[in-house]
């Protein structure tokens, strides 16, 4: 929520168990707790955009990574992290560039080894960077890959099908759609493939974000889209 500042006010929770009917909203995190941390000190109207919010299920935490800005410009190009067990209020574990990389549009990957990654345009939107998070997917401990060098891609998205890593990427085109491209390997260090076109000319009027199944029907993978 904004809470009627020029950026982030708050993240909320709200709970369902249907699906359909949802509980009231509780406060997770709020700039209070951002503007605390050393890392946001002067950042008093910031924004959070490519929000990932998922579970852990090895420390049971709820998890979000995010890509961090102050809400006039795009010129701080970090990764923020925040985090907390269900029902409780949330840890904000700082802003700050990956291993001194830029991090602007970015995604999460969680493989079937328990490892997770996150996957960011850097230098400026021309290249994608594959970093690797510590156990608990709370910090970034190594940079995997550096890929699709000049070829300016963003949204980038992992899915993992067969053995084989499929990477979906949207060119960066501002607010305008683009047809996706994707790369392929068999694992997420690389080597990758070149690119390859796949779907319509525009993407159906949209941007790449993530991939999902549905819950016991594996066999059908979904693209969840950014439409602006």
């Amino acid at each position: 929520r904004t809470d009627g500042g020029k950026g982030l006010g708050s993240i909320v929770m709200q709970t369902s168990k249907d699906g359909v009917n949802i509980g009231e909203e509780i406060e997770v995190l709020n700039i209070k707790d951002i503007l605390a941390h050393p890392t946001s000190e002067g950042l008093e109207d910031c924004k959070f955009e490519s929000n990932n919010f998922f579970y852990n299920p090895y420390t049971n935490k709820f998890m979000l990574w995010t890509h961090f800005e102050r809400a006039s410009d795009y010129s701080l190009a970090r990764l923020a992290v925040a985090y907390g067990s269900p029902g409780e209020k949330w840890t904000y574990g700082g802003s700050f560039r990956p291993l001194g990389y830029e991090a602007r549009d970015k995604n999460i990957f969680m493989d079937d080894d328990g490892s997770a990654y996150i996957i960011t345009a850097t230098n400026m939107n021309s290249d994608i960077a594959i970093f690797k998070l510590n156990e608990d997917w709370t910090d970034v401990v190594e940079l995997t890959a550096l890929m699709n060098k000049g070829k300016h891609r963003e949204a980038p998205c992992i899915t993992k099908i067969d053995g084989i890593y499929y990477m979906f990427t949207s060119g960066t085109a501002g607010w305008y759609p683009t047809r996706t491209m994707y790369n392929s390997a068999t694992s997420v260090a690389g080597p990758w493939s070149e690119l390859r076109f796949i779907g319509n000319t525009s993407n159906f009027s949209s941007q790449s974000n993530y991939i999902s199944t549905l819950r016991g029907n594996s066999e059908n993978y979904y693209l969840n889209a950014y439409r602006w």
